[in-house]
C-alpha cells in the first residue's frame, strides 16, 4: 500500500522522494531512470537499500553490494540465464514440476475422509523450492543434497526477521 502511495506522488519524470525513517529516499516509477541510476551507484554518491540484515544474511559480497567493474563483471556472468531464450525453458521445468505437486496434492485431498481444508503452506514452498532447485541447478542436485538444502532453507526463513 505504501508503495502504491509513493508511486501515485511520482513525478512527471518518473519519481518522487520521501523521507522514511529519518532517511532520504527516492523511489523510481520509471524503468530507464532506474536504468540510468543503477549504472551510477557508486559508494561515494547513493547506496542501494536492501533488508536491514541484508549483509549479515546474504555478505558483503553480495551482488547489490557490489560496486565499480566487480558488480558489472558478475551481473555480465549471470546476464546469460536471464535472456528470453533461458526464460522460456524455465517456463517448461516449472510446468511439469507444478503439474506433478497439483496431482499430488490432489492425492492428498481425495485420500482425506472427512473433507477437512489442507493447508497449502508447505506443500507451496516445497513445490517453490523444488522450482528453484532444478532451474537454479539442474539435475546435478542429488536427493541428498536436496534434502540439505531444503533443511537450510526451512532454517534460514525460520530466523529471518520480518521487517
Amino acid at each position: 500500500v505504501l508503495t502504491e502511495v509513493q508511486a501515485d506522488l511520482s513525478s512527471r519524470y518518473g519519481f518522487s522522494t520521501n523521507y522514511l525513517i529519518g532517511k532520504f529516499m527516492v523511489f523510481i516509477r520509471s524503468s530507464e531512470l532506474s536504468n540510468l541510476i543503477f549504472h551510477n551507484v557508486r559508494p561515494d554518491a547513493s547506496m542501494l537499500v536492501g533488508h536491514p540484515f541484508g549483509k549479515k544474511l546474504f555478505g558483503e559480497h553480495n551482488l547489490i553490494y557490489m560496486f565499480g567493474q566487480d558488480h558489472k563483471d558478475l551481473r555480465g556472468r549471470i546476464a546469460p540465464n536471464f535472456t528470453p531464450k533461458a526464460l522460456s525453458t524455465y517456463i517448461s521445468i516449472q510446468q511439469k514440476i507444478i503439474l506433478n505437486h497439483l496431482k499430488k496434492w490432489e492425492k492428498i485431498a481425495s485420500s482425506s475422509l472427512d473433507n477437512k481444508p489442507i493447508s497449502l503452506r508447505l506443500l507451496v514452498r516445497d513445490m517453490n523450492l523444488e522450482t528453484s532447485q532444478t532451474v537454479f541447478v539442474g539435475p546435478y542436485l542429488n536427493a541428498n543434497a536436496r534434502r540439505r538444502f531444503n533443511q537450510d532453507y526451512n532454517l534460514f526463513n525460520v530466523v529471518l526477521p520480518i521487517p
